[in-house]
């Protein structure tokens, strides 16, 4: 654990710090609720909303593996608070954006901003906290990091009703303006966020590279939560919820951003019990069912021909569980990991979890628009989800026969 030098955060401080820079990020998600508006300003189709969003997630996703290596060089602390004013750039751009391809620019300077918070955040707060402590300070940082989706949907909904859905992003751009501020400021002489690998430690980036494909189970976690962020991750709820809500049961935009957030609330409630009962019962342990029962509640939202009651409770248990998983995979990520393999094991896990799985998002897209429905969109997004349940599961299998025959107690993961 590094953090106790001359100007030295505290575990809280540090915590707080990186958990309003993702805070601010999500808060930024809440743009998903001005996409019916400005389909219909800039004349797009589900199609071409998939294809921005997927090849966004593409050049983001491998941007990320970028950044961590960037971390080897300059200070986490620095590219953390740069990454968030990158992303307020980027939102600026998408409300002055007059056509499709405008827009794609805008939004991949938004998302390559992004990009920077997940691996550069989880290696500082991993660093700062001892391990039996990790999954507890990661799912306190992604549960509270998603309260800036219950948010947002609300005030960006009601600026878009008063002013137009483009006054709303201009507006939003200035919440990572000030989080990026924040942390150059605030991070600027916090060892945990200054660059991961010392200039006296530099040695073989080749070397650190190829021991990570060693790792114990890791290369089936980062497969399974490919799977599991195009199956059954946040952005069903993040992406295709107000769109199922507006255009597929024909809600209000208003009523659509009030059970939005319900179902965010899921998600940090969600993640914030899972997590502590991780830290009692182990990470993969409490991943398992929650990935199983995730396919499932997707494929039942094919039952839903209208809105009802029904549903708000239905997506809050979504949200629960799509939102939790993915802090329970880090967890075990950086508890099987030394050091100098983490941040590259990060960088991984983010680039092709995210980058790879960005295709389903385009996939999803247009089954939409094929089938002018939903349903056939959730039973992609349910099928990928047992898939990624099947890979955890062999994960777990794995590292408990290499723990056995290493002759070790197993591990609480």
């Amino acid at each position: 654990m590094k953090g106790s030098g001359p100007g030295a955060r505290s575990e809280k401080g540090v915590l707080t710090a990186v958990t309003s820079s993702h805070l601010a990020q999500h808060f930024c998600v809440g743009f998903s609720v001005l996409y019916p508006d400005m389909m219909s300003d800039l004349g797009l189709n589900y199609t071409q909303l998939g294809i921005m969003d997927g090849f966004t997630s593409v050049i983001a996703g491998f941007l990320q593996m970028l950044w961590s290596l960037l971390s080897r060089h300059a200070s986490r602390g620095v590219l953390l608070g740069l990454g968030n004013i990158m992303m307020s750039i980027g939102i600026s751009a998408m409300g002055l954006a007059k056509g499709f391809v405008q827009l794609i620019g805008g939004s991949v300077l938004r998302g390559s901003g992004q990009a920077a918070q997940h691996p550069i955040g989880t290696s500082i707060i991993t660093e700062k906290f001892p391990s039996e402590r990790t999954s507890r300070a990661l799912s306190v940082h992604y549960g509270l990091g998603y309260v800036g989706n219950i948010i947002s949907p609300i005030v960006l909904a009601s600026i878009a009703i008063v002013l137009g859905w483009r006054q709303a992003a201009y507006i939003l751009a200035i919440v990572p303006f000030i989080a990026g501020l924040s942390l150059l400021h605030y991070l600027r002489r916090e060892e945990s966020a200054s660059k991961s690998i010392r200039d006296t430690e530099r040695g073989n980036l080749w070397k650190d590279m190829k021991s990570v494909i060693h790792v114990r189970s890791a290369m089936l976690i980062i497969a399974g939560e490919a799977f599991a962020v195009g199956g059954t991750g946040m952005g069903v709820i993040i992406t295709y919820a107000p769109l199922f809500l507006r255009r597929g049961l024909n809600v209000e935009s208003l009523e659509t951003s009030v059970v939005y957030s319900v179902a965010v609330i899921g998600g940090v409630v969600g993640t914030l019990v899972i997590g502590h009962l991780a830290h009692r019962f182990g990470n993969l342990r409490m991943a398992i069912p929650i990935m199983g029962a995730g396919p499932l509640l997707i494929l039942f939202l094919t039952a839903y021909a209208s809105f009802n009651v029904l549903l708000v409770v239905h997506l809050f248990i979504i949200g629960a569980t799509s939102f939790s998983f993915s802090s329970l995979l880090q967890a075990h990520l950086a508890s099987i990991s030394t050091q100098r393999q983490r941040d590259i094991l990060f960088g991984l896990y983010f680039t092709i979890a995210h980058g790879l799985s960005s295709m389903w998002t385009a996939l999803t897209g247009f089954l939409i628009d094929t089938y002018d429905s939903f349903n056939p969109a959730w039973i992609l997004r349910a099928t990928l989800g047992f898939i990624a349940l099947f890979l955890i599961i062999l994960a777990s299998l794995q590292q408990k026969t290499q723990t056995e025959s290493a002759g070790q107690q197993p591990e609480p993961d």
